[in-house]
């Protein structure tokens, strides 16, 4: 098989690229940083915690504290905000 010098200079790019990302991410894992995710509400409960769910996911994430300052109702569209995972994330604004 024979490459040209313009692919072979593009493959190397896209491995350095693939590359850089994955250390990027797993840095940004090591901090802690706040992440965010868009979401749905899929309900309010009594409690006033809020049940999303994610764009494109079937599983929907329940009794999330709702910190956006706002009423929130079935099919407002949200930004999550967590840590670590979906573990501890929180309705943080209302879009």
């Amino acid at each position: 098989m024979d490459i040209n010098t313009t692919e072979f200079a593009n493959l190397i790019d896209e491995i350095v690229e693939q590359k850089v990302k994955k250390i990027v991410k797993q840095e940004l894992n090591s901090f802690g940083n706040v992440r965010g995710r868009p979401a749905t509400v899929e309900s309010v409960n009594l409690d006033a915690t809020i049940n999303v769910q994610l764009p494109g996911e079937t599983v929907v994430i329940s009794n999330l504290k709702n910190k956006t300052g706002e009423v929130l109702a079935t099919g407002s569209e949200v930004y999550l905000h967590s840590l670590s995972g979906l573990t501890n994330a929180y309705v943080a604004v209302k879009i």
